[in-house]
């Protein structure tokens, strides 16, 4: 499927099945299937997405970006895997940066930036037009606060 197809689907369906190899990873609504993914596989399918390592700790997952807040049974240190979509991650000029802007794009509505992080990976973030970084701009990458990014488990969803 084409980026634009998922696009539409995301549009125009009531109810979405993702299928993988013939058979139905996950059924939901527009926005489940897009901010409630249940396994890796429909994370990535269904478009952009940016995945991270995180530990798992008593306080929830830490990543390179922060802490999430998600209640769990996993032994401290598991690791696991979080899924990054452009609206989770913050941007802000500060003291301690942990990366820098790549690239960006304008996409009308807002800016699609690419950030590269101090330890080798790379995030994306919209921005609206009022938050500008210049290319090669020292940055401080969070995950957003407020934002509930999909965390992952040997390729299942925790916390669902």
């Amino acid at each position: 499927m084409y980026s634009n197809d998922r696009v539409r689907v995301l549009f125009f369906g009531d109810l979405i099945a993702v299928m993988r190899a013939g058979r139905i990873e996950q059924v939901g609504t527009p926005e489940e299937i897009f901010l409630r993914p249940r396994s890796r596989f429909v994370a990535a399918f269904m478009g952009q997405t940016d995945f991270i390592t995180g530990r798992a700790s008593e306080q929830g997952v830490e990543t390179p970006l922060g802490r999430l807040a998600l209640e769990s049974n996993l032994a401290f240190g598991t690791p696991l895997e979080v899924a990054l979509r452009p609206i989770h991650v913050a941007l802000k000029t500060g003291d301690q940066p942990n990366g820098r802007i790549v690239s960006r794009q304008f996409l009308g509505t807002a800016y699609l930036y690419r950030v590269a992080l101090d330890d080798g990976l790379v995030v994306h973030s919209w921005q609206p037009h009022q938050a500008h970084f210049a290319d090669g701009a020292a940055v401080q990458a969070t995950i957003r606060p407020g934002s509930r990014p999909a965390v992952f488990f040997q390729e299942r969803a925790l916390g669902y």
